[in-house]
């Protein structure tokens, strides 16, 4: 297959080599699982927001942006674009807003008096202007960029005037550019992403599959940076795989095999606090794989519910009580059906789990 463009130039220059992902093998590549929590968290924003799906380039820029500022526990508490750069980043833009926020702003035709105007607030224009510029969304569906804008004031928001301005500001906005399509907060989760299946063998590749392992192996270790939970003092954290353990001659301890029981590697991990341990292979892959799915995604581990929806399938409040023939009283249902919350997992990835199943899984974060 031929290469074209400055990267392969690029290549060929410095004779780099190249490794690349199996073909329809999307679960090689990590930068696919962030890019499938993107899509979520930017879904979760437009649900919560309720903002009409004409302005989903606004939402996901703006779910972008605020993914590369959060702090994340598997790099030690920073950012993701810290790492790449080294430099602390910058989150004055985002602190006083919130994606599709009610805002005031300083039109044009104002300048010169103290008149503002009533928009919503779409990101930050960073590609117009000076620093602390922001996209406004008009109440004609007309996207302007201002730099004199500030959320509403607590006063503002429980002015009945302002309330009645909103109204007419909703109003006019649903005639140019329609209204939030509920019908999508029904939608499953995992149907807004593109779903990563696990490699599937043909028959050419069972005679393969049966043929008797060999004694022993060599090659890379593919344990090298992997991260796990591992008991550290009273408590587990993740610790990360550096390397092989090495005896006093400075060569590696053990042997790789393909039979694990008579494999006899040991590896050290560190954990955040910089504390080193050697653990051999059989109790590290015991914890490794206990720990990951069927696409080497890491286990995901409860740390909170996030979010929560109602499906069509609930009971709505006109038929949540019935009577009972023989005492002729009403009665109440108890029911979860139809009722979701998301949970986010120590490994940083979210999903919907039905009321009805986590209740009985994580009962106390469920009441709480």
């Amino acid at each position: 297959m031929p290469r074209k463009g400055e990267w392969n130039k690029v290549v060929k220059q410095y004779l780099l080599e190249q490794h690349t992902v199996e073909p329809h093998s999307g679960w090689q590549n990590r930068a696919e699982i962030e890019i499938r929590e993107l899509k979520k968290h930017f879904r979760r924003i437009m649900h919560r927001n309720r903002c009409p799906e004409i302005f989903w380039c606004y939402g996901m820029e703006y779910t972008k942006e605020i993914r590369k500022l959060m702090a994340r526990p598997t790099l030690d508490w920073r950012s993701s674009i810290e790492v790449l750069t080294g430099e602390t980043p910058d989150s004055s833009e985002f602190l006083d807003f919130d994606f599709y926020g009610w805002v005031k702003y300083k039109d044009v035709k104002t300048t010169l008096t103290d008149d503002v105007s009533l928009g919503r607030w779409l990101g930050v224009a960073s590609t117009v202007g000076q620093a602390m510029t922001y996209w406004i969304l008009k109440d004609n569906g007309y996207v302007i960029a201002r730099s004199t804008v500030r959320p509403l004031t607590d006063e503002e928001t429980r002015s009945e005037e302002e309330k009645t301005a909103k109204e007419n500001y909703m109003k006019q906005l649903k005639e140019h550019v329609g209204d939030f399509d509920s019908d999508l907060i029904n939608i499953d989760s995992e149907g807004l992403n593109d779903v990563l299946s696990e490699p599937i063998f043909l028959n050419d590749d069972l005679e393969i599959l049966n043929q008797e392992p060999s004694e022993t192996t060599s090659g890379p270790d593919s344990l090298l940076n992997a991260e796990v939970y591992l008991p550290h003092g009273d408590r587990q954290e993740i610790a990360k795989v550096i390397g092989r353990k090495r005896n006093a001659d400075g060569n590696f301890i053990g042997r790789k095999h393909q039979n694990p029981i008579l494999d006899s590697r040991i590896f050290v991990v560190e954990f955040p606090d910089g504390e080193q341990k050697d653990i051999t292979y059989n109790v590290l892959a015991e914890y490794l794989y206990s720990q990951v799915d069927s696409e080497g995604n890491q286990y995901r581990l409860f740390k909170e519910i996030i979010n929560h929806r109602k499906t069509k399938a609930a009971i709505d409040k006109a038929d949540q009580w019935r009577n009972i023939p023989k005492t002729g009283k009403r009665e109440k249902k108890r029911t979860t059906t139809g009722w979701d919350l998301e949970v986010e997992w120590k490994d940083g990835t979210t999903s919907w789990i039905k009321l009805k199943e986590l209740k009985e899984t994580n009962p106390v974060e469920v009441a709480t």
